[in-house]
């Protein structure tokens, strides 16, 4: 993607209090790519669980919903998807593919994926074990509490 489109995508995410994390590709015909996250500091929270997303069958969606305390750092490994980012400061649509930087998902933030190649690979690093009760899939909910913390 053209530096010019991400600065201005990571200033749109800046704006609805959303930070990037760079990550840095090595690209060696030879030997194969490395991906490499090395601001680690960046990361505001202790790791408490790892997932990661592969295998979506075309059409799929994933996300559709919001964390109420959760806080992710998503990292697109191999491959693309569409992406929306929706919380209290804005909406933000974008391609998000591998090698282009890692989202800090804050809580109440309403995530939606599409539009998956089909090499896609996503990692999640997250800063709470799964907890049902943390999870809001009703996006009226949601925004009920957007408007109770404005």
């Amino acid at each position: 993607m053209d530096s010019e489109i991400v600065t201005g995508l990571k200033s749109n995410l800046k704006a609805m209090r959303i930070a990037c994390v760079d990550c840095n590709t090595f690209v060696d015909a030879k030997r194969g790519n490395l991906g490499v996250l090395d601001q680690i500091e960046l990361i505001p929270f202790t790791v408490s669980r790892l997932f990661f997303h592969y295998n979506i069958s075309a059409g799929s969606l994933r996300g559709q919903h919001a964390h109420k305390v959760c806080r992710q750092l998503l990292i697109p490994v191999q491959g693309f998807c569409d992406i929306e980012l929706q919380n209290q400061y804005g909406v933000i649509t974008f391609k998000f593919q591998e090698g282009q930087f890692g989202i800090l998902i804050p809580p109440l933030t309403w995530v939606q994926m599409s539009g998956f190649s089909e090499d896609f690979v996503a990692l999640t690093l997250a800063d709470q074990h799964y907890e049902p009760s943390d999870y809001i899939y009703n996006f009226r909910e949601l925004e009920g509490i957007w408007k109770h913390d404005l």
